[in-house]
């Protein structure tokens, strides 16, 4: 497997979120994106993203120095969650001078839920807003 130094955020984990200040002063470049999934929710309190190949979720691809560093704390804190490598595309920003307009395909790690179903509420959104996490 290559290196891979992107994480893909969809949830309480993006910049705007409670836990950003977990790997802060770990990034080196943020980047709307967005991956192949379905929102829900865990135990109705944390966003989880679900394997679904017919809709998408956008949030923000993360590129870290210290990866290993990174993931470790992450997988601590979304111990409920697998961490799978995936394809995710990223949005041309504002400021993209570049000819092509297109979304950049990349390798990134994301986090899926896999478990008990039980425990899922699904969302009807393809977008986390962190104004609705109720902590």
């Amino acid at each position: 497997m290559n290196f891979i130094d992107k994480i893909f955020f969809y949830g309480s984990l993006k910049s705007d979120g409670p836990f950003y200040s977990m790997y802060a002063k770990n990034v080196l470049f943020k980047n709307r994106a967005y991956s192949y999934g379905r929102m829900a929710m865990y135990k109705g309190t944390f966003p989880a993203l679900l394997e679904d190949k017919d809709s998408v979720v956008y949030g923000e691809l993360v590129t870290v120095f210290n990866v290993r560093d990174v993931l470790l704390v992450l997988d601590n804190v979304e111990k409920y969650l697998d961490r799978v490598s995936q394809t995710v595309w990223v949005l041309p920003s504002n400021g993209d001078d570049s000819v092509n307009k297109e979304p950049k395909e990349v390798t990134a790690w994301v986090y899926i839920y896999k478990g008990d179903m039980s425990y899922i509420s699904y969302l009807d959104m393809q977008e986390w807003d962190n104004k609705q996490l109720k902590l």
